[in-house]
């Protein structure tokens, strides 16, 4: 059996850069957000009325916790660690959060490549797991017909890393944005409860690892589904209607998935949870049933 084989470099590596926005996030959060909770709570204290969710002015407790929350915003998006990875043709000032300028985005990389990517750019790990999945195929077809055959991928799959692209941009910008809406409401929650200083701090730490946990999940997750849909993709345009599945088999590995172990699926017929590598986190692979060489469109 020849195993197509996971991108787990390139998988590693994109964990590490979404984890870096993470830890810049709880970095900006201990900057600008810890010193200013005693003055919160101060004038929380003052007032009689309790604060709602969304209910806030600009001289208020709240209103002054949403002003910080903002600038943290403001701050990661325009951090290296969130604007390399985005790319810079993505990094809008919608992509930043409303603020950045092409001029303050070059200050802060300062030399970038002339096309425009950044190093570990959304668009540049698309198009490596791209080049590991085609070398896949192409081993896989030498090694079910023989060393003599070559495999040139005529098509373009623009249209299909474009929209893995969009797809994590919108989970990239969920990490800070997310975390920052849902510390906001934990935050607007416990004034009204009562707490004190420390415990407000105490509260606001106990959250630093869920953008971490997020980030190693959207990195994990989305390079699996990427690498399936390319097998997907290549295996129909070269005429394999049918896969078996196959799994790493391990204790991680859903129990549904262990059962699915060898068993024959058409690519037009998927599972109720998806192909392999389409579920969440999922590291399963198709295994191709190969048609006879004279039905395998190679070109």
């Amino acid at each position: 059996m020849n195993k197509w084989r996971h991108p787990r470099a390139i998988e590693s590596e994109y964990v590490r850069s979404l984890r870096k926005i993470a830890r810049e996030l709880r970095h900006q959060v201990n900057e600008q957000l810890i010193p200013e909770i005693s003055r919160i709570h101060d004038m929380a204290k003052g007032r009689d009325d309790a604060v709602e969710e969304g209910d806030q002015d600009d001289t208020s407790w709240s209103g002054i916790l949403a002003a910080i929350l903002l600038a943290i915003l403001g701050s990661v998006k325009r951090s290296p660690s969130y604007i390399v990875v985005i790319g810079i043709p993505a990094a809008s000032n919608e992509a930043m959060g409303g603020n950045t300028t092409p001029k303050s985005v070059e200050s802060i990389l300062g030399n970038t490549p002339s096309n425009g990517r950044a190093g570990d750019s959304i668009a540049e790990y698309a198009d490596r797991v791209n080049v590991f999945n085609l070398r896949q195929m192409k081993r896989a077809i030498k090694a079910e017909y023989g060393n003599d055959e070559e495999y040139a991928q005529r098509e373009s799959l623009a249209g299909l890393l474009k929209a893995w692209e969009r797809e994590n941009l919108s989970l990239i910008r969920s990490i800070p944005d997310d975390y920052v809406t849902r510390l906001q409401g934990s935050i607007t929650r416990a004034v009204n409860q009562g707490m004190d200083v420390r415990e407000l701090r105490d509260l606001i730490k106990s959250t630093y690892d869920q953008p971490d946990h997020r980030a190693q999940l959207i990195a994990e997750d989305q390079i699996g589904k990427l690498n399936a849909n390319l097998t997907r993709y290549r295996q129909q345009k070269a005429g394999v209607r049918e896969y078996k599945w196959r799994g790493v088999l391990d204790n991680r590995e859903r129990y549904v998935h262990k059962e699915r172990e060898g068993r024959t699926f058409k690519w037009k017929e998927p599972p109720y949870d998806g192909h392999p590598g389409q579920p969440i986190r999922c590291r399963c692979w198709a295994e191709p049933v190969w048609p006879d060489r004279d039905n395998v469109k190679l070109n």
